[in-house]
């Protein structure tokens, strides 16, 4: 011992480190803590060096020799852990820099000496774990290159490894991942050596190790897993030495040393386990030095050191434990070695004694037999045992391939065959399963898919095996079938453009179509007024019946692989008027009304009328008709009548010629047919030839009408109805007594809209005879034809309030009834029949009357009592009332002649998107767009465990629940179909699902599985066991409701503390397994009763 440093204690030696000729290390004397030492190898010349940390320990490490100085990490309890360096002085034992301010320390580690400069990582705060160096001085302590800037580009282990006078290490940019970089000291010598695993990936750099001029190291390409590399510096001089476990495997080459210019390292090839290897820097130099634990064990090679040249290490070959082991001349390199082989090799197989290989083929069976085999090289010998059998011949298993083939078909297309190549031994039998789809064949001696598919599916995997005594090879084959798409049709003219007269037949547009074949034709917007379009073509044709400007329509021919559109602009003229009079010279007495000139119109509808010049006094132009009475004379003159639209005009001329009227009493109309409570047109009464003093009317006449002597005109409005009368009018004075007959006539007009309800033969001007008497929308004729037939002066024949018609009626300010129409108008107790079978809605009571009251009032097969109930959701008035096509109950409808739905009944009749619930689970077969209420799609429409899309690949009905797959792969008594619903595997026969009351209806979906006859949701209710058959929950009074949902209220007379929470809880109750009981299994569906389901 050269000094008891601690007396009576351990001193805790470490991290002794040689310069020149004395020695420097860590120890702690029991009084100082763990201080810097040195020693001489004596006694008195082993001292501390310096107390760093007075009254702590300075925490000293990674002792390191540069020249004839130490450099060390310590802590002087006030800078933290920063560079140190030592001369073996107390006064030249110093901080070199304080290279992280402050009591926090510089993280610095790794001290490695390159020449006369050490490199280090630290991390001075702003720049993170970086490489520095040092020359012994603050000045020449300095960071080498912010290489990942503001972040940490040294790992937790850089392994700085000088070769020669370049620094190697491990470091990533922050684009790169950690990889080799080098360094000479200056910034731009600092670079990234090679990156190795391309991208942000790091190639597991590890072990660097300085053989000469050469670093050996171990990487990760990302291709060849972790294995040895070498580099010289450069990137193309960065290779991967040999890639010793074959494929991405990885050898883990470690514990790399050099002995000489020879590399020792410890590494596994997949074969032999972790052994002893050796290296020259070439491939075929990359050898195996011995397999010491014979086999694929390892014998963990470490603590590999060299002693001139000999490599020690420790090993187990697996008998003797872990010991010493020893390669001598280790440094040789790696000359060809002689091979031996004993004992003798069995006929038919030889050794090439000159690289070790055993080949050919036996021609003898035998049992198994070791062969030893030595490789010898100068003094080193490396040996191997090699245990040959040699069984009766089997043959090699098929190999096939391609492993995965993925091909999508068009239906109803031949598909190209699919094939299979055989690397392996000869195949005797093929198989596929699952059965191929429909059109597609198997050819079971050959493997080969082909034919042409029927029918659509998703991808399927079918898995092909290729079979021989020597065992079995497979391949999958995903198969696609989709809908045959033809080439998407091509239509022209693009563009089309047509300026149209109104009601003028067009010539059709067509097109032309030199794409796909056409499925549907489509038009957006819809055709004008008269226009029609033929969705079987595409044709446009009519008679347009209303004028527009210019619009664009879009044509569209579609299939399904895709569509054609063009466009066609229609602008709708009107067409211009036509029009005549029936008399070109008219000869008018002034004073005497004329009769009506009333143009015939034979073309497009008039705009506006004009007349040139302006007509006499007296008569008037209005809408192209000349009437009135003339009160000038005038001569022959000429009239023109212009006929205006946006289409153009016509014109037509005619003369008036305006006499005086003879000596004598004149009217200016002596015949006049008036309608009761309509003001009539004023009749003038005159004298040509003298003056009158009286004048004298007899009768007197009807109540509105008068005679106004003053200006000798009658006027007025009748109210009251008047036969033809005659009317005589004297003119009288002291020479004169002349009279005239006038007849008057006045006809009825009931709902006193202004036209009469009967010309009773006569043609008047300005008068229209009334064809709907009583104004309530029934036609007088469609009145008198009618079953009952209806008064057509009575707007409401039967006087219930309801209008015969659908119109609501007032007549001269008097509302009379409310729109109908009243299907029993000659019956006041009742006026609706919503499906039109005869019996109304309702009766009303306090009638005597024959009707019966409809109880089925849309006619949908389920009685209004039903539909009209609080749980109901289905309409009495509409016999589909979501409006989906198919009825409520189970009847087609019709209704008045119009088909209004298909019978359902529909399982969702509140609910558009769905109708029909095979299994009734509560979910529809299919939903037709989104659902309204939340609904979601039945995946196994009859409920039979086998999903629709399974049964529909092999063939059975989805919505036969007698009808499923029976194919069973394991045997284990479930078909494949069930195990994919029920969620076990297939293929496994000991994968079975849960069935717990055995009746082969998994759990998962069985609603009863104890088959006890209350539901399992039922009996978590009640509190009872629903796997247990002997577990059931009470029911004393047999109405399906648990006691315990039904408990009775104890009666009190004080109702201020009566529970009333129970009434809460059992409705709660009452909801929650309302549905339950409504689904139970075996239960029979209420009659003509829809009640919305509940997903399960």
């Amino acid at each position: 011992m050269v000094k008891d440093i601690d007396s009576g204690g351990g001193s805790s030696l470490n991290y002794l480190t040689a310069v020149g000729n004395t020695l420097f290390f860590k120890a702690n004397d029991g009084t100082n803590g763990s201080e810097l030492w040195k020693s001489d190898g004596t006694a008195s010349g082993t001292v501390m060096v310096k107390d760093i940390y007075s009254g702590g320990s300075s925490s000293l490490n990674h002792l390191t020799a540069v020249g004839n100085t130490l450099f060390f990490k310590a802590n002087d309890g006030a800078n933290g852990a920063e560079l140190w360096k030592s001369d073996g002085t107390a006064s030249g034992t110093v901080m070199v820099k304080d290279i992280s301010s402050g009591a926090g320390g510089s993280q610095t580690d790794h001290l490695t000496a390159v020449g006369n400069t050490l490199y280090f990582q630290a991390n001075d705060g702003p720049n993170g774990k970086e490489l520095w160096k040092s020359d012994g001085t603050a000045s020449g302590t300095v960071m080498v290159k912010d290489i990942h800037t503001s972040s940490n580009s040294l790992p937790e282990f850089p392994h700085l490894t000088a070769v020669g006078n370049t620094l190697f290490f491990k470091a990533t940019d922050g684009t790169n991942g950690a990889e080799l970089w080098k360094s000479d000291g200056t910034v731009n010598g600092t670079v990234m050596v090679k990156d190795i695993r391309s991208g942000s990936s790091a190639s597991s750099l590890n072990h660097l190790t300085a053989v000469g001029n050469t670093l050996y190291f171990q990487a990760d390409d990302g291709t060849n897993g972790a294995e040895l590399w070498k580099s010289d510096g450069t990137a193309n001089g960065t290779v991967m030495v040999k890639d010793i476990y074959s494929g991405s495997s990885d050898s883990f080459p470690n514990s790399l040393i050099a002995v000489g210019n020879t590399l020792y390292l410890q590494a596994r090839e997949g074969t032999h386990g972790k052994e002893l290897w050796m290296s020259d820097g070439t491939e075929n130099g990359t050898v195996m030095v011995k397999d010491i634990y014979s086999g694929s064990s390892d014998s963990l090679p470490n603590s590999l050191t060299a002693v001139d040249n000999t490599l020690y290490f420790e090993a187990t070959d697996g008998t003797n434990g872990v010991e010493l082991w020893g390669v001598q001349n280790a440094s040789i390199g790696t000359s060809a070695p002689t091979w031996s082989i004993h004992p003798s090799l069995p006929t038919g197989i030889s050794f090439d004694s000159s690289n070790g290989t055993i080949t050919g083929t036996p021609t003898a069976t035998q049992v198994a037999t070791t062969y030893t085999i030595w490789a010898n090289e100068s003094e080193v010998s490396a040996m191997a045992t090699v245990n040959i059998t040699i069984d009766e011949f089997v043959p090699d298993p098929p190999s096939i391939s391609p492993a995965l083939t993925t091909v999508v078909l068009t239906n109803t297309t031949a598909m190209s065959p699919i094939e299979f190549t055989n690397s392996g031994g000869v195949i005797d039998t093929w198989e596929v399963y699952p059965s191929m789809p429909s059109g597609l064949t198997f050819d079971a001696s050959n493997g080969t898919i082909s034919g042409t598919p029927t029918a659509i599916q998703n991808g399927i995997d079918y898995t092909v095996w290729a079979n021989n005594t020597g065992g079995q090879s497979n391949a999958t084959v995903n198969i696609t079938i989709d809908e045959l798409i033809p080439d998407p049709p091509s239509i022209s003219p693009a563009s089309t453009s047509v300026v149209l007269t109104n009601t003028t037949a067009m010539s059709p547009i067509e097109f032309t179509n030199s794409g796909g074949v056409i499925d549907t034709w489509e038009v957006y917007p819809s055709m004008p007024s008269g226009l029609t379009f033929d969705a079987s073509n595409g044709t446009i044709s009519g008679t347009p019946t209303a004028i527009q400007n210019g619009i664009d329509y879009t044509v569209w021919a579609n299939n399904t692989g895709g569509q054609s559109s063009a466009t066609v602009n229609i602008v709708i003229g009107e067409l211009p008027p036509e029009f005549s009079y029936n008399e070109s010279a008219i000869n008018l007495t002034r004073l005497v009304s004329m009769d009506y000139l009333v143009p015939s119109v034979t073309g497009g509808p008039v705009e506006t009328w004009e007349i040139e010049p302006v007509l006499p006094e007296g008569l008037e132009f209005s809408y192209g008709e000349i009437s009135g009475i003339p009160m000038v004379n005038m001569t022959e003159t000429t009239f023109t009548v212009w006929a205006n639209n946006s289409g153009g005009s016509d014109s037509n001329t005619f003369t008036i010629i305006i006499v005086e009227p003879p000596e004598g009493l004149i009217a200016s109309q002596t015949f006049a047919l008036l309608v009761r409570d309509v003001a009539m047109y004023n009749i003038l009464v005159n004298y040509i030839g003298g003056d009158i003093d009286t004048w004298e009317i007899e009768p007197a006449l009807p109540l509105g009408l008068t005679f106004d002597t003053e200006n000798n005109v009658i006027s007025g409005t009748p109210v009251d109805v008047m036969a033809e009368t005659n009317y005589t009018i004297w003119a009288n004075s002291s020479i004169i007594s002349d009279s005239l007959i006038i007849t008057l006539k006045v006809l009825e007009d009931t709902d006193g809209d202004g036209d009469p309800d009967d010309l009773e033969g006569v043609t008047w001007p300005a008068l229209d005879e009334d064809l709907d008497d009583d104004a309530d929308g029934i036609s007088d004729v469609a009145e008198g034809n009618a079953n009952p037939i209806t008064d057509s002066l009575l707007p409401d024949t039967d006087g219930d309030g309801v209008c015969d018609g659908s119109t609501n009626v007032t007549i001269r300010g008097v509302d009379i009834c409310t729109g109908g129409p009243d299907h029993f108008p000659d019956d006041p107790a009742a006026d609706i029949d919503t499906d039109g079978d005869g019996d109304p809605d309702i009766v009303r009571d306090g009638f005597d009357t024959n009707l019966t009251e409809d109880l089925d009032d849309d006619n949908d097969g389920l009685p209004d009592e039903n539909e009209t109930a609080d749980v109901s959701i289905t309409d009495s008035l509409l016999p589909d009332t979501d409006g989906d096509g198919v009825c409520d109950g189970s009847v087609n409808v019709t209704i008045r002649g119009e088909e209004i739905c298909t019978g359902g009944p529909d399982a969702f009749p509140n609910d558009p998107a769905a109708d029909t619930d095979t299994d009734g689970d509560g979910k529809p077969d299919e939903l037709h767009g989104n659902s309204t209420t939340g609904l979601i799609e039945d995946l196994d429409d009859d409920g039979d465990q086998a999903s629709d899309i399974a049964e529909i690949e092999n063939g059975t009905d989805p919505k036969d629940p007698l009808d499923f797959p029976t194919d069973d792969a394991d045997g284990d008594g479930w078909t494949d179909a069930q195990e994919d619903f029920c969620g076990t595997d297939k293929f496994d026969n000991s994968s079975v699902p849960s069935d717990y009351d055995e009746d082969k209806w998994c759990d998962i979906d069985d609603p009863d599985d104890d088959n006890d006859g209350w539901s399992d949701d039922n009996e978590d209710a009640c509190g009872t066991n629903p796997l247990d058959e002997t577990s059931v929950p009470k029911d004393d009074d047999g109405n399906g409701i648990c006691n315990s949902l039904e408990d009775p209220v104890p009666e009190s007379d004080d109702d201020s503390i009566f529970p009333w929470w129970l009434c809460a809880l059992f409705l709660l109750a009452l909801i929650l397994i309302l549905p339950i009981i409504l689904r139970m299994k075996g239960d029979e569906e209420l009659e003509n009763f829809p009640v919305e389901h509940e997903d399960e």
